[in-house]
Formats: C-alpha cells, structure tokens, sequence
C-alpha cells in the first residue's frame, strides 16, 4: 500500500488511483455537463462538406463568410426529421460517399456544380477487365471459391468449440477449478494476483520459474550479463558498467521478451528475467547519478540506448461499439501506471484514444468511470430518424451531429499538437484518403499538427453505409477552424491498415506494440496454440498444445486455407469494390502486436454492434477490458520499466547541458531566460540562448555528428532538409552574434562610464570573451554551410561540427 502523494511500482495499484464510486461528488459532473463543441467550429465544418466541388484551398477561413445556402431548391430534412433542433445542424452533414451527389449533400439543381455533375464521362477502358475471359469466369469462379469457403469455414467453427469443450473439461475441476473462478471474479489487480500466484503454486509453475534454462531463451547470456552488470556497479566501474548495457539494451535481448517466455505461468516468467530487469533498472539509474562520466557521455550512451531500445506503443482497434472494451484496457494501464506514450487507434479506437491523449492522468482518473455512458450517445437517433438520412445521404449517421457529441472525448477542437503539448502523449490516428489510389494516413503531431482531433476521428470512422467521407480541419495560426488545404475527404483507416506498425516504427521507432483487438471478425479467427501471456495451456502444465495437438494443427490447416481463399478472391479481382474498397483487406491485414490484449465479447454484443451502452453496460466491459489486461500486466511492466529509465536518463541529460551565461548581477541565465539583471538582458540573453538551443538540435549533441549516406530517398530527404536546417540557423546566428555585440558594446559603456572596480572589469572581459566566441561560432557554421557538398568535404564538416560542439 502507499500513501497519498506516493507514487506505486510499476505493475502494482496506487489506491489513490482507482475509480471513485457512483455517485462520489467530484467524481466529473462538471466535465460532463460542459459544452465543448464550438459553433462556429461545427459551421464551418458542416459548410466544409457540403463544398463538394469548391477547391478547398480557397474556401474562406470564418464561418460567417461562406455563400449561404438558397433556402429553396434544397432537399435538406427538418429539424423533426434528424431529431435536433441545433442551428448548427440547418442542414444534414454527411456527403455522399460515392462520386453521384446526394439530395441532401448536392447543390441546388440549377448551381454549376450540378450542371458540371450532369455530363457523365465516358467511362474508362479497364485494361486489366476487359478481356472476355475474365468477364465468362468472373462469378463462376467466385462462386466456387465462395461455397469452399463457407464449407471450410464451418469446419474451422467446428473445430474451435470441440477445443473450447475440451479446455472446459480439464480447467474446470476441484481445486484447479475454484481459484480459476476466483481469477474470473476478481475485482482488483491484487485480487488476481494472488488468486494467479496460488494457482501457480498449485499446477508447479514456480519450479518453472526457478529454473533458468529454457529453449525459447538464451538464458547462458542473460546470466552472464546481470553478474557483469552487478559487479561493475558494486566495484563503481562506470565505464564497464556502460559497455555491458550497449550490448543488453537492444529490443528483444537474447530472447527476452518472447511471449512463449509469459506462456508458461499466469503471472510472470523465468526469475532470471525478472532479475535481469532489476539489474538493467539499477544499473541505470546508477549511470544517470554518477559524477564518474561526463555529461557529454551521458548524453551518447543514453541517446544511443533509447535509439537500440525503441519505444513502445498502444494500439487500439476499430469494433464500432465494442472498441468501448478499450476502456477497461486503458483503465487498467493507468491504474498500473503502464501507458505508453505513443498512442494509436483507429474508427472506434481513434475515439478511445483520443480521450486518452487529450486528458491528462487526473483528468482520466475522474473520468474513466461508468458514467461516462452518460456521454455516448452517437447511436440514439431511433430508426425514424437514420432510416430516412440513409435514404437521402447513404449515410446511417450525421456527420455534423457525430462531431458535437465527440467533442467531449475531444476537448473540443483541439490539434494534434496541442494535445501532445498538453499531455505529452502522442496521439496517431489512421485515415484513408477518398481516392482509392492514394495510400493510407497517419495523423499525428508531425504529420498533421494543426489538424483538428475531431475531423480525424470522424474521418477514421467513416466506414460505408455508416458515415460518409469527411473533410480534415486545421486550425490557424489565429485560432480559427479551416479546411485543411489540398486534402479532400477521407474514410476508415482499418479498411486497409487497423495497426499501423510499419508507420509507428518509422516516425517513433516503436519496437513493442501492445495492441487492443476488439473487431468481431476477427475474434472468430484468433487463436493461440501454445497459450499467451498470463494465459498457459490448461493441460500438460502449459507445455502442450490447446486441445492436444491434432485438433491445434487441424484449427492452423484450416485457418491457412480460408486466408488462401481470400488472397486468391483479392489477387484475382473477384470480389466488387464496394465504396472504392476491397473488403478482403479487412481479414488479410496484421492485427496483432508483441501484446495482443483480446476482450472477450458475447454473443449478444453482435445485435447491440450500433449501439450506445448506459451505466450498467459499460460497467461490465470496462471490467472484462481490466480482467483480460491484467494477465498481460507484468510483461508490459518489464518492458517499460526498462524503457523509462531510458527515457529519464535522456531528460536528465538534456537538462544538464542547458547553457548559461552570467549576466551584470551575478545570477545565472539559462535557456528558459530566467535569472536576474535588467529586463533587456534576460530578453537579449533568453533569445541567444534558444538559438544555441536550436542550433545543438540541427548540429546533435553528441561527439560525432549523424550524416545520412546519400542513396536512397530517405537518405536523401534527410541531407536536404539538415542542410536547409544549417542554412537558417547560420543566419539566426549571425543576427544573433550582432544582438549581442549590441547588448555588450551598452554594457562596456555602462561600466566604463560608472568607473567600475577591478570585478566590473573582469565581467567586461567575460562579455568581450564570449562575444568573439560567439562570432567564431557563426563563422564555423557559416563554413559548414558552404562546405556541404563533396564525400571529402563532408568529412571535414563532421570534424569541424565536432570541434564547434566541444568548444561550446
């Protein structure tokens, strides 16, 4: 237990953290009952959808400056058709998802953009389709594999439940059966814990663990690297102790973190692991407080762990309502202290990630509770309402209406970048541009800053015959809403990608995912032979396979043929497009991770697909979302444990090497321009020292500079924009260096003319001293710049980079 103030381990519950009863006062109301949508945001936005023909680039930034709509000629619903009587919602919002304008989203018959909608193009020649072959063969064969399909499928299902009757019988009997009750009806994570460790007890796990060899690890490796690690730290060997974690400080180390390693028990793995882990923690800790090592090499070490290391992600899942199970998945990290920061999700998981990027942790401690319910109430149109907006628009919901009701989850209009700025969390959402040639998106505080959350939730939720394509906003450097220039409309990221890992590792170099796989359809084909983590096989003390080995093989057989077929359905072009998609990307994408968090729905959840949960029902899947995660807890905890110390060692270091510059009165002035002296000085010497700031981030702050090699796009990409980098900063450098010859010169004349004593005329000096050092700076940048071209001139430049960042 801790006290209040206290921060709990990693992996244990801080009571101070769980959620507050119903009813507790404090418990949100407030944030619950504030109006987060703006107006005019929402104006703009509707305006922004109904331009289907306008270019984007030259739509008007205010919402009062649009063309208003003719009030005649329009086949808008009522306000008693939609079932809202916002002014904002004047009009239904949500565009056709196809090129044939709607009646409610079209312009009046007789605008220009229906004159230009009238001339139908011939249609294009499909070069790939127009032989005769393809068009006699087409449906025949599609039926044929269609009706294997089925028939195979029906075997897999078969399959499945003998397996799950098979597990039923062998799990569920006398001692063995009642802690595994009391593993499903705990209500905490101590609860679990300690219902898993006796039923590890019981089946022999510990002996398990307690052995160190294992053939999934190389466990002579990992043996030998924390008896290193110890004994350099106890013998204070900085330098020993930093080579043996440059070796050790990689992903996946010696096997580590493979998951057949969690398999095994129902909570933890091998104790050599766990004491690999305290060990690397310790060892960390010690080099980021040794006075033993420069801050120089402080700084490499760490930055060259952190890049070996990588970071670790959160994926969530699409799944209409039920991506509401990712509550309990969240609920339990937070409480655990295990989230991320990089975070992603996607349609219904961009909504729930979202939130979690948005709130700070006390925010979500309050917020994260069954009442929230009270806030989803996108699905609550009743068919009188939907059916006929489907009708008109082809749309079941109202995109203007959607985007009020997330604004909670939002903030309001809040970017990418201000929600980063706010939480330090980084927020990834996955859309896919309306043309079906252009690749999948993924929204974040790089590629998309000032784009606004909402507008990429909706877009990532905008799945056929549910919502139509959206317009992306972004917001000004005035504060106001715009349509983001030159995008157009986009549509559901998991139609192609729902777990964008290959996009995470390139931005962030995300090496451990952990993903949250609520979608249905998948669910039906999820299957783990060997166990998963915190989950071992029931029989043969986790070492067998689920169901024995036959019926696991006869599942795998099966599994691969229904992917067969799809490939062949997707490769051949069989199956017709519908909304410019392939539905077979749906099945044959990734969507699994290092951790894959499975909430287990129900039968029943297949009929509420579309529909809001209350209090009640949401309470129950926040707690399966808690009791799936928890088995899962502890090797996360191991991960990040790790990757933290990692990331606070970097800080640390960051912080350390800030510069500062004495200013007349003796005090200090940093980077942050605090310190005393006159107003004028802390302004002069706060600029200067966000230049030196912004020049270590082109330049590097370690001994050797980084220089992509050129060849490759990405290698060339990065050389033009380092040099573009250097060529501004030489002249802020030089606008700088004359500031501060400026401020000196009025400074040398104060004193001069004050007749100050010996120390006033040893500062002078200081000033003068870091004057010309300050010039000659700028002049080695400039010599960079003009330099940069040439392998032999490269080199030159690397050395003289380094001797500048010695010298300063």
């Amino acid at each position: 237990m801790t006290t209040r103030g206290q921060q709990a381990p990693y992996g244990e519950i801080d009571p101070d953290r769980l959620s507050p009863p119903q009813g507790e006062a404090g418990w949100g109301c407030d944030e619950f009952k504030k109006k987060w949508y703006n107006d005019d945001d929402l104006l703009v936005f509707r305006q922004a959808l109904h331009a289907q023909d306008v270019d984007l680039h030259h739509l008007p930034v205010g919402p009062h400056s649009f063309p208003a709509r003719p009030p005649s000629g329009s086949s808008a619903p009522s306000s008693s058709q939609t079932g809202s009587t916002d002014p904002t919602r004047l009009h239904p919002s949500s565009s056709s998802s196809s090129g044939r304008p709607s009646h409610a989203d079209s312009a009046p018959p007789s605008s220009s953009s229906h004159k230009r909608a009238s001339k139908n193009p011939k249609p294009r020649k499909d070069i790939v389709r127009e032989g005769w072959a393809y068009h006699i063969s087409r449906w025949p064969l599609l039926t044929l594999i269609g009706v294997a399909f089925m028939f195979e499928f029906l075997i897999y299902v078969s399959v499945r439940q003998i397996v799950r009757l098979f597990e039923t019988l062998m799990s569920w009997r006398a001692q063995e059966g009642r802690l595994r009750r009391k593993l499903r009806a705990a209500e905490t994570y101590e609860e679990w814990k300690a219902a898993a460790l006796e039923l590890d007890d019981l089946l022999g796990f510990g002996q398990w663990k307690r052995n160190a060899s294992n053939a999934y690890y190389d466990s002579i490796s990992v043996r030998k690297v924390v008896a290193s690690l110890e004994r350099s730290r106890l013998n204070n060997d900085p330098e020993s102790l930093k080579g043996v974690l440059e070796v050790c400080l990689r992903a996946n180390f010696a096997g580590i973190e493979s998951i057949r390693l969690y398999s095994q028990t129902h909570l933890g793995t091998k104790t050599l692991i766990e004491n690999y882990v305290d060990e690397v923690e310790k060892s960390l800790v010690y080099l980021r407080e040794t006075t033993h090592l420069s801050a120089q090499e402080k700084t490499v070490f760490f930055r060259r762990a952190a890049k070996n290391m990588g970071t670790t992600a959160l994926c969530l899942s699409g799944g209409a309502t039920f991506g509401f199970y990712h509550f309990g998945v969240i609920r339990a990290l937070l409480d655990a202290r295990l989230i991320p920061t990089v975070i992603t999700g996607t349609s219904a998981g961009a909504l729930v990630a979202a939130f979690l990027c948005t709130h700070t942790d006390e925010e979500l401690d309050r917020l994260l509770v069954p009442e929230i319910a009270d806030m989803i109430t996108a699905c609550e149109d009743p068919i009188s309402v939907w059916l006929p907006r489907m009708i008109k628009t082809g749309a079941r919901f109202d995109t203007v209406l959607w985007a009020k009701k997330s604004s909670f989850f939002t903030m309001g209009s809040m970017t990418f970048l201000e929600a980063y700025e706010r939480t330090g969390r980084i927020l990834n959402v996955s859309v896919i541009p309306h043309d079906v040639h252009s690749p999948t998106t993924l929204l974040n505080y790089t590629t998309a800053p000032n784009c606004v959350i909402f507008s990429a939730i909706l877009a990532s939720a905008a799945v056929p015959l549910v919502l139509n394509p959206v317009v992306l906003l972004e917001k000004s450097k005035d504060g106001k809403v715009r349509p983001w220039q030159f995008q157009g409309k986009h549509k559901d990221g998991s139609l192609r990608v729902d777990v964008p890992l290959e996009s995470l590792h390139l931005y962030f170099n995300t090496s451990f995912s952990i993903v949250s796989q609520v979608n249905p359809h998948i669910h039906l084909f999820f299957f783990q032979p060997r166990g998963a983590p915190g989950e071992p096989v029931v029989h043969r003390k986790g070492k067998g396979w689920r169901g024995g080995f036959f019926l696991s093989a006869l599942e795998q057989y099966m599994k691969i043929e229904l992917i067969k077929n799809l490939r062949v359905i997707r490769d051949l072009e069989l199956l017709p497009l519908l909304g410019g998609q392939t539905f077979t990307a749906v099945f044959l994408q990734r969507f699994e991770g290092t951790v894959t968090i499975w909430p287990h729905s129900r039968f029943r959840d297949w009929f509420n697909i579309l529909t809001d949960p209350d209090r009640k029902e949401l309470a129950r899947m926040i707690n399966v979302g808690k009791r799936v995660t928890w088995p899962k807890i502890r090797m996360i905890e191991n991960r990040l444990r790790i990757e933290r110390q990692v990331f606070m060692g970097r800080q640390e270091t960051k912080r350390s090497q800030e510069p500062t510059i004495p200013n007349p009165q003796g005090a200090v002035v940093s980077g942050d321009g605090g310190g005393g002296g006159t107003e004028g000085s802390q302004d002069e010497m706060g600029g200067i020292s966000g230049v030196e700031n912004e020049r270590s981030q082109v330049y590097g702050t370690d001994s050797e500079v980084e220089m992509p090699e050129m060849g490759s796009a990405e290698g060339n990409l990065r050389q033009l924009r380092m040099l573009r980098d250097r060529r501004n900063l030489h002249r802020r450098l030089s606008q700088s260096s004359k500031s501060v010859g400026l401020f000196l010169d009025q400074l040398v004349g104060d004193e001069t003319g004050g007749g100050g004593n010996s120390s006033a005329g040893e500062e002078i000096v200081a000033r003068k001293s870091f004057r010309h050092r300050h010039s000659s700076s700028s002049n080695r940048s400039a010599r960079l710049v003009n330099h940069s071209d040439g392998s032999d001139e490269r080199d030159r430049n690397e050395s003289t980079a380094e001797e500048l960042l010695i010298e300063d």
